[in-house]
This record gives C-alpha cells, sequence and structure tokens, in this order.
C-alpha cells in the first residue's frame, strides 16, 4: 500500500470512528453506602443525589434498595455532595468528599424523623478506605504531580509508586533527575513480579505491536488524574500487572487555563564527580546542555450546558552530556579503531511535541459524548547509546515523518439510561509514523566495529546483538512507515444497591510493519576484535521488511454482591488474538535476493477462558478497616511476539558468525563470505542454514493457538487497609504472582546428549566474591558434529517464575494541606529455567533478584509552610543499587583440559580464535551501594482574584549523590580490565526554576 493510499484509509477510518458510537472508559469511581433511621433499622426507597463541579451532568441519582442501600457507579473525580432524601425524615446532607479515580467511597446516612425541609449537614473527612473493590492501585491526583517536584511522563509515575521497578527504555538510561532522562521511549511499570499492563489514554490502549511496549508520552497538561493498577484487577481488564489509565480533563462552564514552564541552565547544576567515581575511570560526571518543559492548556463552555472544550499543547526538550562516552575520533579511518575524542563528548537527546483537543457534548438530559485528538512529535535519538556502544552505533528514533508523528483519536458515549442502567461505547485509532534514521555523521561505508577487549560496539549500527542467529529483526534503522491500532469496546452496567453487573466487548486490530536497511555497506558484516585484534566477523542477511497484523478480543462478565459487611467480587471473560500478514516483499541484498510472501493467517491463535475472584471485609463495619482478598488469571500481552519470531521473513537466521585468523594483519576478512565452511582467514558459519529461505524456528501446535495454551500469570494478593486517623491510611499487603505456558526452544538437530559439560576457573579479584579463582561448572558445548546445526522449535514447558513480595504503604492528608504519599515494598523473583529440552543455560535457577536486590522506600509529600503562602514538597527514594553483573571472555586453550577437545566452533580453523562468554556468578546477585535520592522544591501561591501564580524553586538530588547509574560488566584480566568501571552516575544537584499559572 503507497503512503498516499494509506493516509486516505486512515482518513476512512478515522470518519467511521468519528461517526460510531464511541465510550466513557470505565473510570471505576463511585460511591455506595447505606441509608438507616435512629435506630439503626435500613431504609429503601431513599434517594441519593450527588452532585459536583466535576459532573457536566451537574447530578447523579440512585434510590437504595430493600437492603437500605444504594450504589453510584463511574462517576468522575472530584469533589462531591450526596444529599439523602425521603418523606417523612429530615434530609441528610455530607458535603466535601473527596472521590478519586478508581476508588469507591462508602458514605452512608442515619435519618432521622422530621420535616422533609430539615436538612442536617455533616462535614467531615473524606473515606481513605475502599471496603467495596479488593483490587491494589496507586492514584496520582492532578494536586499531588502539581505539588511534588517529580520528573514528567513515565518517569514521575514510577517515581510515586511503591514496588515500581524501572522496566522502562529511555534514550540512555540511568535514573532521571529533573527530567534530565527525558520521557520513555518504551517500556512499562513492573510491579510485584510482573509488567503485562498497558498504558491507556481515557481507556484507548498506546500499546506497541500489541505489547505492554508504549510508544505514547504523557502530557502533564492534560491529567485529571493518573491510576496505577498494581493487582486484582477485576474482569473488564484484560491484562495483569501495572497498568497505567491516563484521565484527562474535560472542560467545563467556567472558563479555566493554565501556563506552566521550568527550565535550568547549566550554570544551575552541581559536580558531583568525586574521588569514587574517579578511581573508576569516570573523567568527568553528566552535565546537562539543553533543559526545558513548557506548555499551555485552556478549557471552558462552547455553549453553556451543552458543549465543552479542552486543549493541552507541550513543548520539551532535555539534552544532557553523558559521563564517559565520546564521540570516534578515528571514525572513517581504515582501520576501523575507537579512540575517544575528548572533545567531542556524547550527549543524549529527547524531545516532546504534543497538541491535543477534548470536546465533550452533552445534547440531552442523558447522552454525552466525547471527542479527542492528539497529535505527538517525538525522539528519542543517539537511542541505545551506552558504555558499551558508541553514538555512532546507535540511532534515532524519531516519531515525526510524512504522516505528521503519532496521531490519536478517540471516540466515546456514555447513556445513563435509567438509575440503573448505564451504557458505555468507545471506538479509538492511533497513528504511528516512525522514522529511525542513522545518526548525523556517520557515512554509509563506516564499518560497525565491536571490540570485545573494551566492550564497546562502535562504527555504525549493525543490529541489537550482532552474536545473536536470529534476533527477530535485523535491524532498527530505516522508514518504518504507518504503524498503529484501532480499538472498540461496549459495556453495560446494571447497578442496584447491593448488587452490579456489568458486561462487555472489547477489541484490537493492530497493524505493524518494519522496513530495516541494516549497515548501509555491502555486504553487511561486523568486524569483532580482541582488544584491536581480528577474532571473530558477524554476517548479516539485510535489508528485511515484513508487515503483520493481529486482531485481539474478548468479552467479559463481572458480578458484585455486598452482603452485610462483606462484597464479593467474581467475573470471567473469554479471551481471543490472533495474528497474521498480508503479501509483502523482502528486498534482496547481498546474501540473500527479494523474497515474495503471500498471505498468511494464524502465526498465533489464542482462546482463553480467564476467572477473576475478589473479596473486601469491612471488618468492624465502621468502613475504616478492610481486609481484601484477590486471586485471578491474567492472559500476558501476547501482540505480534509469534508472527515477529515465525514469520518466514523474519524466522531465517538472519546473522551468523565465524572466526577470523587475520593472517597477513591487513585487518580485511579475506574469505568467501557466501561460503558457510571454512575458507581463506573465515572459520565456518556458526548457523548453516544463514542466508537461506529455511526457517531456523517455528511454532510447536500448542505454543501457537489452541485453548488454553497462551502463556499467562496468576496473581493473588491478601491486603488489610485501615484508617489510623481520620486522614491517615495504612495498607499492608502480600502479592504472589507466578507465570503459566513458559516457552522455551527445543533444537530438534541435536540432544542434550549431544553436548558436553565442562568446567572453567574463573579469575582472581579481590572484589569478586571470594576473591575469585573458583571453578564454575554448568557450560556446554555442542559436538563438532552438530556444530551449526538448528532446527528449533519454539514450545511450551515447564519453566518456572514466581514472585512473593510486600507492601506497606501510607496515604495521609491533613486539614492545614499537608500530604504524604509513599511506602516500603520488597520482594523476591524466583526464575528456574533449568527445565529446558537441550543443554541449560548457565546459572539456570536463580533468585533474579533476590531480596535484597528489591527492598524499595519511596515517599512524596508537602506541607503549607505559615508565611506568605509558601509550601514545602519533597520526594525521597532508597532503593537497590545496580547490579554488578560479570562475564568474561573464555578462550579455546582454557576450556580445552575440562572439555576434553577443541571447542565446536573451532572446527576446521588452522588457529581457533573462539572464545565463550561466561558469568562469572549469576546476574542479579551483586549489587552497588543502596542509593538514596531527595528532589526538593519550595513555591509560593499568589492569588489575585481568579489568578493564581505559583513560582518555584527546586532542587534535584538535594544531597548530590553520585551513585553508579552504569558499568562495565565486561571482566577481561589484566591490566586494562574494564570491570566495574563506572559509565555514569546519578546526574548532580539540579537547580530548576519553574512558574505555573492557574486562572
Amino acid at each position: 500500500m503507497g503512503r498516499s493510499q494509506s493516509i486516505r484509509v486512515s482518513v476512512m477510518v478515522a470518519a467511521w470512528l468519528v461517526a460510531s458510537a464511541a465510550p466513557a472508559w470505565a473510570q471505576l469511581s463511585g460511591l455506595t453506602g447505606a441509608a438507616r433511621d435512629a435506630t439503626g433499622a435500613v431504609l429503601p426507597g431513599v434517594t441519593v443525589e450527588a452532585s459536583s463541579p466535576a459532573l457536566i451532568e451537574k447530578v447523579r441519582v440512585a434510590v437504595t434498595d430493600g437492603q437500605g442501600r444504594y450504589t453510584i457507579v463511574d462517576v468522575t473525580p472530584g469533589t462531591y455532595r450526596v444529599s439523602f432524601t425521603l418523606p417523612g425524615f429530615s434530609q441528610f446532607v455530607r458535603e466535601g468528599i473527596q472521590l478519586s479515580a478508581g476508588f469507591t467511597a462508602t458514605i452512608d446516612a442515619e435519618m432521622r424523623v422530621g420535616a422533609l425541609e430539615e436538612t442536617v449537614t455533616v462535614s467531615g473527612a473524606s473515606p481513605l478506605v475502599d471496603v467495596q473493590n479488593a483490587r491494589a492501585q496507586s492514584v496520582l491526583a492532578r494536586e499531588v504531580l502539581d505539588a511534588v517536584p517529580l520528573g514528567k511522563g513515565y518517569s514521575g509515575i514510577q517515581t510515586m509508586t511503591v514496588g515500581a521497578i524501572s522496566n522502562l527504555v529511555n534514550p540512555t538510561g540511568g535514573r532521571d533527575v529533573g527530567g534530565t532522562r527525558g520521557d520513555s521511549y518504551s517500556g512499562a511499570l513492573e510491579v510485584h513480579g510482573t509488567a503485562d499492563g498497558k498504558l491507556t489514554l481515557d481507556g484507548k490502549t498506546t500499546s506497541f505491536r500489541g505489547t505492554r511496549m508504549t510508544l505514547f508520552h504523557i502530557n502533564p497538561l492534560s491529567i485529571q488524574e493518573v491510576v496505577i493498577d498494581t493487582g486484582g484487577n477485576t474482569a473488564e481488564t484484560q491484562y495483569g500487572g501495572s497498568s497505567v489509565r491516563v484521565i484527562t480533563k474535560d472542560g467545563g462552564n467556567t472558563f479555566s487555563g493554565q501556563i506552566r514552564a521550568d527550565w535550568a541552565p547549566p550554570a544551575m547544576q552541581s559536580d558531583n564527580l568525586n574521588a569514587e567515581a574517579i578511581s573508576r575511570g569516570l573523567r568527568e560526571a553528566n552535565q546537562i546542555k539543553k533543559l526545558y518543559d513548557v506548555g499551555a492548556a485552556f478549557g471552558g463552555p462552547i455553549a453553556q450546558d451543552k458543549l465543552w472544550f479542552y486543549t493541552s499543547h507541550r513543548l520539551s526538550e532535555s539534552q544532557e552530556y553523558l559521563a564517559g562516552i565520546y564521540f570516534n575520533k578515528l571514525q572513517h579511518q581504515v582501520p576501523a579503531f575507537w579512540e575517544p575524542d575528548l572533545d567531542r563528548q556524547a550527549f543524549s537527546q529527547a524531545y516532546d511535541r504534543d497538541n491535543q483537543v477534548k470536546f465533550t457534548w452533552q445534547p440531552g438530559e442523558k447522552h454525552k459524548y466525547a471527542f479527542q485528538y492528539v497529535n505527538q512529535r517525538n525522539c528519542g535519538c543517539y537511542f541505545g547509546m551506552s558504555a558499551a556502544r558508541a553514538p555512532e552505533a546507535t540511532f534515532g528514533h524519531y516519531f515525526e515523518g510524512p504522516l505528521g508523528g503519532q496521531h490519536m483519536i478517540n471516540v466515546r458515549w456514555t447513556y445513563p439510561a435509567t438509575n440503573r442502567l448505564l451504557f458505555e461505547t468507545l471506538a479509538g485509532l492511533w497513528i504511528v509514523d516512525n522514522n529511525l534514521p542513522a545518526p548525523e555523521g556517520v557515512e554509509d561505508n563506516d564499518i560497525a566495529v565491536w571490540d570485545l577487549g573494551l566492550g564497546l560496539q562502535y562504527g555504525q549500527l549493525f543490529s541489537a546483538n550482532p552474536l545473536a542467529a536470529n534476533p527477530g529483526w535485523v535491524n532498527t534503522q530505516g522508514d518504518k512507515g504507518d504503524q498503529g491500532d484501532s480499538s472498540q469496546e461496549f459495556k453495560v452496567s446494571y447497578v442496584t444497591g447491593s448488587h452490579s453487573f456489568k458486561f462487555g466487548f472489547q477489541s484490537t486490530q493492530q497493524r505493524y510493519n518494519e522496513a530495516s536497511t541494516g549497515p548501509r555497506y555491502s555486504p553487511a558484516i561486523m568486524h569483532i576484535y580482541l582488544n584491536r585484534v581480528p577474532v571473530q566477523i558477524a554476517q548479516m542477511a539485510s535489508p528485511s521488511y515484513y508487515n503483520l497484523r493481529m486482531v485481539d478480543y474478548g468479552f467479559f462478565a463481572q458480578d458484585t454482591w455486598t452482603m452485610d459487611r462483606l462484597s464479593v467480587s467474581y467475573g470471567m471473560r473469554f479471551d481471543a488474538t490472533t495474528s497474521f500478514s498480508p503479501a509483502f516483499t523482502r528486498p534482496g541484498g547481498y546474501f540473500l535476493g527479494e523474497v515474495d510472501y503471500p498471505a498468511m493467517s494464524r502465526f498465533s491463535d489464542f482462546k482463553d477462558i480467564v476467572p477473576r475472584l475478589g473479596a473486601a471485609y469491612d471488618l468492624f463495619g465502621t468502613a475504616r478497616t478492610a481486609l481484601k482478598f484477590n486471586l485471578g488469571q491474567n492472559m500476558t500481552n501476547e501482540g505480534l511476539s509469534r508472527a515477529l519470531a515465525s514469520h518466514p521473513a523474519i524466522a531465517l537466521q538472519d546473522q551468523a558468525n565465524r572466526t577470523w585468523n587475520d593472517v597477513n594483519r591487513n585487518y580485511v576478512p579475506d574469505c568467501d563470505y557466501r561460503n558457510p565452511l571454512p575458507n581463506g582467514e573465515c572459520g565456518q558459519l556458526s548457523g548453516l542454514a544463514f542466508g537461506t529461505q529455511l526457517p531456523v524456528t517455528v511454532y510447536a501446535d500448542e505454543a501457537k493457538w489452541g485453548w488454553g495454551n497462551r502463556d499467562h500469570t496468576w496473581t493473588m494478593s491478601a491486603a488489610v487497609q485501615h484508617q489510623l486517623a481520620s486522614m491517615v491510611g495504612l495498607t499492608f499487603g502480600y502479592y504472589r504472582t507466578w507465570y503459566g505456558n513458559i516457552l522455551t526452544t527445543d533444537n530438534l538437530a541435536v540432544t542434550r546428549a549431544d553436548f558436553t559439560e565442562y568446567c572453567v576457573t574463573m579469575p582472581t579479584d579481590s572484589r569478586l566474591p571470594g576473591g575469585g579463582g573458583n571453578q564454575v561448572c554448568g557450560l556446554y558445548d555442542v559436538s563438532p558434529a552438530k556444530f551449526g546445526q538448528f532446527n528449533n522449535v519454539v514450545t511450551l514447558s515447564d519453566r518456572a517464575q514466581v514472585y512473593n513480595g510486600f507492601d506497606v504503604l501510607i496515604n495521609a492528608r491533613f486539614d492545614n494541606g499537608a500530604t504524604i504519599q509513599g511506602g516500603f515494598n520488597t520482594g523476591e523473583t524466583i526464575i528456574d529455567n533449568c527445565a529446558t529440552p537441550d543443554a541449560p543455560a548457565q546459572f539456570c535457577r536463580s533468585a533474579s533478584p533476590p531480596w535484597k536486590g528489591q527492598h524499595n522506600l519511596k515517599l512524596a509529600g508537602q506541607y503549607p509552610l505559615p508565611w506568605y503562602g509558601l509550601v514545602m514538597s519533597a520526594t525521597f527514594l532508597n532503593l537497590p543499587g545496580i547490579a554488578q553483573n560479570a562475564t568474561t571472555s573464555i578462550s579455546n586453550a582454557q576450556i580445552r583440559p575440562s572439555l576434553g577437545r577443541d571447542l565446536a566452533a573451532c572446527r576446521g580453523a588452522a588457529v581457533c580464535n573462539a572464545r565463550v562468554n561466561a558469568l562469572i556468578y549469576p546476574n542479579n546477585s551483586e549489587f552497588e551501594a543502596r542509593q538514596t535520592q531527595v528532589d526538593w522544591r519550595i513555591g509560593a501561591n499568589i492569588r489575585a482574584g481568579n489568578l493564581r501564580v505559583q513560582p518555584r524553586f527546586e532542587i534535584y538530588n538535594l544531597f548530590n549523590a553520585a551513585d553508579v547509574q552504569a558499568l562495565n560488566g565486561t571482566f577481561t584480566p589484566g591490566a586494562t580490565n574494564p570491570w566495574l568501571r563506572a559509565a555514569q552516575i546519578l546526574t548532580a544537584r539540579l537547580f530548576k526554576f519553574a512558574v505555573q499559572i492557574d486562572y
């Protein structure tokens, strides 16, 4: 499909979305309770009205049932007034109820006999314990996000989510300090051992390739609240894990807006390069090059009580010089060596351009429509740069191009037909224009090089993993074109006071195409050196292209009953997903000619019945202490992973490596690359199927389709929530996650009997556990007769992954406006990958990470000072240090005494340069010292009528900590050993100016 035709199709689909009924996503907030008389007897037939400025329809109404109970579901977060009316009784009114997203507040009424015109008004602290819902979640209200010093987007959400472990992919890694990292390119929050959740914007998923990853960035100016689900999801939610639900602002009957700006000039940053960092190889610390974030938002009525709008716009950019990373002084030279150009320090770059508008229309009393459009243009430039990858060997993740970056269209409709029956529909479209060019200054003929001694890839990008036979995609450079998805949702809720029932349908259609150039020279090979001495080459069959599709849909039913103090929720989902491909052509290259692929179906086709169960018990009947339990199965984010691995265009052996004995020292592999057998200076290819159309990996039927075969998780939690004082809530919870149907790869060309176990003596070093020098076994080498033979089948296995952990949370707000939120989490993940058909990987069973690698404490709060409207706020993080992983390169000579022969990779070579990378000890078992970061802010509230100006002065990394954020994990014995060399420390103390104007 041509670009113009693609645009026309997208416009037609967008028009269909606008024309179709579309939806209010389930905000899952609500009000519930009971009405009783002075004797405690229940009162049926009481009219309950919930009113709030947050409700465009102004009032939501319910009537108590035969048990005197009422329930109002799916209301907008905000401040509420709830009134209870019954003939013969005085009206009872409860005011000032703060309702956050995803929270059901219990508001009871004690009504006394009297005239209807008499009113009993009660003002009190808002409930902090949800005694109706069993799910676990964290809510970040707009006031909280505005009140404390946080990085923007996902980084700020991660900072505020107790137990969240970084699974986010930033352009250059490392922990954010005041927005220096920009927003993440992809990934999800990992909480309680799983990261299966997705980011949604007002209910519309932002899923890249149908997985948990997202390319979408969060505009803080548009946010009303953020809800992070951390366990116990109902059947309405497809996935478990840490789903992040962003709820954006609606317009209202009053014009209002906001202007925000913050910036930090380079002169406002300290220097935290200390003696320890210098002793570990750093020449300088990270320093900001450019940092700003500005934006404005405005909303109000177009037609009073009928039509409203809200629009927000953001422009942000962060550039940071990276310690210890430089451009190559010898770029373009032959032979291709690396020398740091100390006058050209590498820098990260990330920018965002976000423009969005939202219209809400209420043509009648009960019908409400919303239309939302978002356009984003952003970049994670020099993506993947690190101490192990020089800037020339990276790429830019540009979401710009002819289609104009990312486009999202959401349309929704809600219809409360009665005070018991609610209809909701949603439809959305997401278009992504993804262009990934080579970095500026990299020429077509620059050779990609990996120097094992330096632990560095440079010259030009080759692939994500140069030694992987089949990385799934060859390279990420190229114009990916039009990607994205469309989604629809329909839900019906029936609600009485003691009972609620909801059922619905959800569907997503994903489209994903990928064009990858590989290195721009031909033939596509990578030189692999060991301290500038040639030892291997890697070969790539490029360019590549594929075009894939996925349909994911499900039906759900969720039932909830409240019986006295017990609320029981149970539900069931039917989930189905299938992936397929239209016809397309993979272009030809040096190693593989042009290949036509016909349309293909059923790369995956799964169907599952998924149960969910939850219970909440109001322990004392006061709505102040709740016992909660939930158990549920969750499908993993399957997306296009099966198609990405098994389509013939992708499942080829795209890469292979071979030994290189550079006899004449001309730094040119003198051999026939197309000949897979030993010739000239090159040994035999590691994969004999390289460059052919013979797929080397296929999926067994049980791993591609069927009932109950999809990989999944089970999650269980048990928690106690208690309102300790009128404004202090505590939660203690236990969480367990275990995985099912974990996949494994079985090479049918070999059996375990074809592998020989060997041991190696590890290097000695005082920094290694026990000083090193120990013997490590559990390493395997295939027999020479079977070397390079692959017939891989991916199938289900008995592998295991189990997480057990605990949370202690606090949520407090006080009369003077002070707040504190956060808590402590610890846990352990046991991974057992030993049950493999072939030889198991080294250290196949481990705690990754163990308990000591997961303890984390996160707190955030604010305190109004008694002078001039000043407010002080801070965030506090205490986290495990990063892992001190240790990989060493073992030579054939070191291995031969234990193995009893040469490595199979030596086959046919006169002089064997084959080496094996081995772990000295299990990954994620040794760690740097624990890390502490404190961010602090002082601000003022200056009011003039409806105008509020809040100037702020912020200090990030208040105590100028210099914790190591990245280090070299390659152990090379000798004077130049780079192991544990610090590649990056925490960004130094940063002073920022900021201002927020509300009007």
